[in-house]
């Protein structure tokens, strides 16, 4: 099945792109200021630079601030992901015919079929907290646009909370998401949130706040505007390719439902962050951009668009 695209998707997603965009020209004209002050340092034995030449030295900083900082960059993106997907991954088994886990495979197989895409692994992580995620191995490529198989992940603790109904619907989200390429758009637009958080926010950060947190804020806000949208898309197609959104509406309300259960934590809502994976759940723990930098819409706005689709069938 095609996914149909709006216009309010369209527009959320040039919004989320200039956001981005800016935050990835402050991250460049970061990596070319110490590279931009020498030449300057220079420039100033010789007299005072011209309009023309600071425009110069500012192109030739950021190019040498490139080439000596950007592989360094680079690295670490890569090594930080491969290891947010190995703590994705974490504790978890592929799914067996035991307690019903074939049933979880299956429902995939089927899906995945409905929605024309590969068979995604599938496999069950060994938690109490209900989560329903998908991500790529370690070892697969960064952005891997169609050359590798994503792994599907649920919990024990979702599949004891959910009718197997309810249970489909979630699969199916997650299949969504495949189909509408999430895995890999979110991955490049996380580039410019990494590179944000790294240079700002980081540990070995040089430290730029508070200019630094508002670029690592308008990062956020952009991911988010990006991610609320896809959401809301995922949500549509899985009601129409398990033929009942009021299953999903009802699944949505029990997992947001934390009585005698346990939310997914920031902990890992850091390890999605930083690895595109796209997950059902709202995580618990607050953006440094707030609400605005959330990935989900709220439940309850999620909940109702499922109900209106129920009331107009």
């Amino acid at each position: 099945m095609r996914l149909r695209h709006s216009v309010p998707l369209a527009v959320r997603a040039l919004l989320s792109v200039g956001l981005l965009s800016v935050v990835l020209l402050a991250a460049v004209f970061t990596l070319a200021a110490l590279p931009t002050v020498l030449i300057l340092e220079v420039l100033g034995d010789s007299g005072a630079a011209t309009t023309t030449e600071l425009n110069r030295t500012l192109l030739v900083g950021a190019a040498i601030g490139l080439v000596i900082a950007g592989p360094g960059v680079a690295w670490t993106l890569v090594r930080g992901v491969r290891r947010e997907r190995r703590a994705l991954l974490t504790d978890s088994r592929p799914a067996e015919s035991e307690n019903g886990e074939n049933a979880v495979s299956t429902a995939c197989r089927r899906l995945a079929a409905r929605f024309d895409v590969p068979e995604p692994r599938v496999r069950i992580r060994s938690t109490a907290t209900p989560l329903a995620y998908t991500t790529y191995r370690p070892e697969d490529p960064l952005i891997s646009i169609g050359s590798s198989n994503p792994t599907v992940v649920v919990s024990e603790g979702l599949l004891a909370a959910l009718s197997p109904a309810e249970c489909d619907a979630v699969l199916a989200h997650e299949l969504a998401h495949l189909a509408n390429g999430d895995l890999d758009l979110a991955a490049g637009l996380l580039v410019p949130v990494y590179a944000a958080t790294e240079l700002y926010e980081g540990p070995d950060s040089p430290g730029f706040d508070p200019v630094g947190r508002a670029f690592a804020a308008t990062a956020a806000i952009g991911f988010g505007v990006f991610s609320r949208g896809r959401e809301l898309v995922a949500d549509r197609a899985a009601a129409a390719a398990t033929g009942d959104p009021a299953a999903l509406a009802t699944a949505l309300e029990r997992l947001d439902d934390t009585n005698g259960r346990t939310r997914p934590t920031a902990d890992l809502r850091d390890h999605i962050a930083a690895t595109g994976a796209v997950n059902v759940l709202p995580i618990e723990g607050d953006s440094v951009a707030g609400r605005f930098g959330a990935t989900h819409p709220a439940t309850a706005t999620r909940v109702e668009r499922l109900r209106r689709l129920v009331a107009a069938e």
